[in-house]
């Protein structure tokens, strides 16, 4: 069942698709017409009323014509807001659900940082050791693009012969040599089994990354 408030934010969504394609306004049978008849055209009328009633919608009325209607300003920026926050929400779900989401978009958005292992040998070695047990599991799978393979394979050594150099980079050079390889990597057609091996090795020097920030 759809409730009265739940047909007045469809019948406001249909306004606001209806002028992405032009500025004509709409008669309430027309409305009708775009919820495909699912309503009954009283309930369609009355949200409508509403609507314009709450300045969501502008109103044209004449003695001789039925009233016709059109999104307003705050009409539209109702509709974006509300799709912002669903929108926002979902991507909070899904983050919620996938682990490896929610460390790329703490990752992200850090590119331009600079973090440093300092005195923590333990993290270092870890960060040295996760990214050699890649190195083997692209060396073992035999379904991996050989182009992929070599090109991760590179990008594996460089980065760790950045972080025995110095110890401190840059985030977006993880990303780009380590981060963004193996998850293409997981992409590129490898074996489930090492798959899930791969995405393993990411969590965990994701989450040692996150850690450093």
């Amino acid at each position: 069942m759809v409730t009265q408030d739940e047909l007045e934010q469809l019948v406001l969504n249909a306004f606001y698709d209806h002028a992405q394609k032009g500025d004509q306004k709409l008669y309430v049978s027309e409305v009708f017409d775009l919820l495909n008849g699912q309503f009954g055209r009283q309930r369609v009328e009355l949200a409508v009323r509403a609507l314009a009633n709450r300045e969501l919608l502008d109103g044209s009325y004449s003695m001789n014509r039925p009233s016709s209607y059109s999104i307003s300003q705050a009409g539209y920026r109702l509709v974006e807001q509300t799709y912002l926050e669903r929108l926002t929400a979902t991507e909070a779900a899904q983050a919620a659900s996938d682990p490896l989401l929610l460390l790329d978009q703490q990752l992200a958005p850090a590119s331009s940082r600079m973090v440093s292992f300092g005195d923590n040998q333990d993290d270092y070695e870890q960060a040295i050791s996760s990214v050699s047990d890649a190195e083997e599991v692209l060396r073992a799978s035999n379904s991996l693009d050989p182009i992929i393979r070599d090109e991760t394979l590179a990008s594996l050594s460089a980065w760790k012969s950045l972080i025995s150099a110095g110890k401190r980079f840059a985030v977006g050079a993880f990303n780009y040599l380590v981060w963004d390889r193996l998850k293409a990597v997981m992409e590129g057609g490898i074996e489930d089994t090492y798959r899930f091996v791969i995405a393993g090795i990411l969590m965990a020097l994701g989450s040692l990354i996150v850690g450093l920030l």
